[in-house]
């Protein structure tokens, strides 16, 4: 489980312990008793209003007319605030159990500890994160896009980019430290090939997620090849937020860092 999906079981636990007291207010307003609802074949159904105790004392309920259905309505409520108070206590339980006794990376840790002699000897069943990091970035070839670069800039890891916004944006990865590959080749379905500006590394999710700039978008040639390349990712399956993401800037709306680490802090 990643810490999106923690994040999220702790949100509903969350949820669900300031719902419970709304609820026990509105029970402890409902009307004495219960509903008991009875229907013949072929006639309306007919309520009955039974107070703590009658059933023991052989006692009916007593019958609610049509001109009592705000209590009808009530009580029935109010049985339906019972069962979604019960179940949420219970799921509420139960998500703080799961919490305390979860624990992440439990068992890559198995063979993080073992002795560096043993460590040799064992095949791990689940690749550490660091091991499985070096791998996607001997697999993610990059600088694979041939096209010149009429300016070179040099990031913070000593790589050539394109552009003064792919350096901050390349830095801030690093700074940030997800794994990033600078202008990989990205082959797709029809056998093109794109040549995205990065490819990240969703590291607790073990994913590739393609990274576009659009640095120059209020110049009109520029944003219609922008927008018809956006297009060819989601005619290929990549979608904003899941497995593409992207930037824009325009001269008077130049790259704004800040907000590029917002994104990338809620979806990394």
């Amino acid at each position: 489980m990643d810490r999106e999906s923690r994040f999220e079981l702790e949100q509903e636990r969350d949820n669900l312990v300031k719902l419970m007291p709304k609820i026990e207010k509105e029970i402890s307003k409902a009307p004495e008793g219960s509903l008991v609802t009875m229907k013949a074949r072929g006639r309306y159904p007919q309520y009955y209003h039974y107070i703590e105790g009658d059933r023991e004392k052989g006692k009916n309920g007593r019958y609610l007319p049509k001109k009592e259905l705000k209590l009808v309505q009530r009580l029935a409520q109010k049985q339906y605030e019972f069962e979604v108070l019960e179940c949420a206590k219970k799921r509420v339980d139960a998500i703080s159990v799961f919490l305390k006794e979860y624990q992440e990376n439990d068992i890559e840790a198995i063979f993080e500890k073992l002795p560096e002699e043993k460590k040799e000897l064992v095949i791990p069943y689940i690749e550490t994160e660091e091991t499985f990091v070096n791998k996607w970035k001997e697999k993610m070839r990059g600088n694979t896009n041939e096209f010149p670069k009429e300016v070179e800039f040099y990031t913070e890891a000593g790589e050539c980019v394109r552009s003064k916004s792919e350096k901050i944006l390349a830095d801030g990865f690093l700074r940030m430290g997800i794994p990033y590959i600078y202008e990989p080749e990205l082959e797709l379905a029809d056998g093109s090939r794109m040549y995205p500006d990065f490819a990240l590394l969703h590291k607790r999710k073990r994913k590739t997620i393609y990274f576009e700039h659009f640095g120059i978008m209020d110049y009109p040639e520029y944003s219609a090849k922008a927008i018809k390349k956006i297009a060819k990712y989601q005619e290929n399956g990549f979608w904003f937020g899941d497995n593409f993401l992207c930037t824009f800037e325009t001269s008077e709306n130049p790259l704004d860092m800040r907000i590029v680490e917002k994104m990338l802090l809620h979806y990394f």
